[in-house]
């Protein structure tokens, strides 16, 4: 499957810039890496700065995914990242209905060549459903289709 390229299908959306913890490819789903103790940058609780959350592509999975790489950017460098938008994004070995909500596909190898697919989820653990990050506008056939997904 080639996804080679950011399909972004609108503008209009929470956009915040975080450093990379590696080589980050625009349009791969990104996850919370590591971050300072306080993440205020020097202590106080003023502000904050986009080192002091250091995101990954390698280590996105369901429950720590912010949000979709705007850019293409190298290691250490200011990533901005959208956190909620309208995406095309590769469907997992599950596939993708259109209206259900979408997860970070499960048993995938993540790196930093191949992007994070998505998939429908009905995976539950306690009576909550797991790692939600959008809802798909559109179906896509397991490991080879492209689904429209809300991301929020």
């Amino acid at each position: 499957m080639t996804y080679d390229r950011l399909v972004m299908l609108d503008d209009i959306g929470r956009i915040f810039t975080f450093k990379s913890g590696r080589i980050i490819s625009g349009g791969f789903l990104v996850g919370f890496s590591s971050g300072t103790d306080i993440v205020a940058s020097g202590g106080n609780f003023g502000g904050w700065v986009y080192s002091d959350i250091l995101v990954d592509a390698g280590s996105c999975g369901s429950a720590n995914v912010i949000g979709i790489a705007l850019n293409t950017v190298g290691s250490e460098q200011p990533v901005a990242v959208a956190m909620e938008g309208i995406f095309v994004l590769p469907a997992g070995p599950r596939g993708i209905n259109g209206g259900t909500l979408v997860a970070v596909s499960s048993g995938t190898t993540y790196g930093s060549v191949t992007p994070v697919p998505v998939e429908s989820t009905l995976a539950t653990e306690g009576g909550s459903i797991l790692g939600l990050i959008g809802r798909a506008l559109s179906t896509a056939t397991a490991n080879t289709g492209f689904a429209v997904v809300k991301i929020w």
